[in-house]
């Protein structure tokens, strides 16, 4: 359950910086024992020093970086506390969402949708007959046997029949 997807993204980024942190407080603890008052154990610490500083020095400039390369309308991905499932329900209920953005949701793990079911299945219900009838590009073999896994498709009707023609 330490997933981002699951946690959010600040979990992720607390993270890395914990870790970091407990390389310096092993380094401290190291010092202030008795192996670390010795003659070799300060030498050891010495170098200890020198490495945890220059690993995190690296770090951080690395997942600075990664930041600034990273698209500006997602890097607020890495502080937000808004986990995988709430995310996926959000996109789904977006209304400005098209129907290809809202069909993303079969490719989602069906228990970050499960609180809305009943809407995908109502969504699903009133869009059947038009998507027979259209057959639109999104509605691919893999969302239809989704559907089917998902016990979407409205009694009676055949995914088989809604699958697009492909060239």
């Amino acid at each position: 359950m330490r997933h981002s997807y699951e946690l959010g993204g600040m979990y992720w980024s607390m993270s890395m910086f914990l870790a970091l942190g407990t390389s310096f407080a092993a380094v401290v603890v190291y010092e202030n024992s008795e192996e670390g008052e010795s003659e070799l154990g300060k030498r050891v610490v010495e170098g200890a020093w020198r490495v945890v500083c220059f690993l995190a020095a690296s770090w951080l400039l690395v997942f600075g970086i990664f930041l600034l390369v990273t698209r500006q309308s997602h890097r607020h991905t890495f502080f937000t506390t808004e986990t995988g499932r709430r995310y996926t329900i959000l996109y789904f209920l977006h209304q400005g969402a098209t129907e290809h953005e809202k069909a993303e949701i079969f490719v989602s793990n069906h228990h970050h949708w499960r609180e809305i079911r009943d809407d995908v299945r109502e969504w699903v219900e009133a869009n059947w007959s038009r998507w027979q009838a259209k057959k639109p590009a999104w509605m691919t073999q893999h969302i239809l046997q989704q559907m089917e896994t998902e016990e979407m498709i409205p009694a009676g009707a055949s995914a088989k029949r809604a699958t697009p023609v492909t060239n």
